[in-house]
């Protein structure tokens, strides 16, 4: 589940994802990722914290919340402020990307956590 909302940033993360097997399913905001979640839970989410009105950082809560830890979360931010990483962990997420990063470090960590959570 890749949670984004830069149209740019989507294509070049589902493009490396797929290269390396997995499906995407693809959400522009909260509301939607948590429909499709419900519908069709994922092996692991991917969420940007620059959605509108933080719900970047609420949908990892919620993901917390009703999913527990059995899957694994990466946060994708524009800002490493070191306030933001601290949140972001204490919510519940498993790693933490500052944009702009290489697409090769990214699928690296996706497939370390799908491999650690045997997704």
């Amino acid at each position: 589940m890749l949670v984004e909302e830069e149209d740019v940033m989507v294509t070049a993360i589902e493009f490396r994802l797929q290269k390396i097997g997995c499906q995407v399913s693809k959400a522009k905001n909260a509301d939607t990722a948590h429909h499709i979640m419900q519908m069709d839970p994922p092996d692991l989410a991917i969420v940007s914290l620059n959605l509108q009105n933080n719900a970047g950082m609420e949908l990892v809560k919620w993901i917390r919340a009703e999913k527990g830890k059995n899957l694994p979360v990466v946060i994708i931010s524009e800002l490493e402020q070191e306030e933001e990483v601290m949140e972001a962990y204490a919510a519940g997420a498993n790693d933490f990307i500052t944009k702009p990063f290489k697409p090769t470090e990214l699928v690296l960590r996706v497939m370390y956590l799908l491999d650690k959570y045997d997704a």
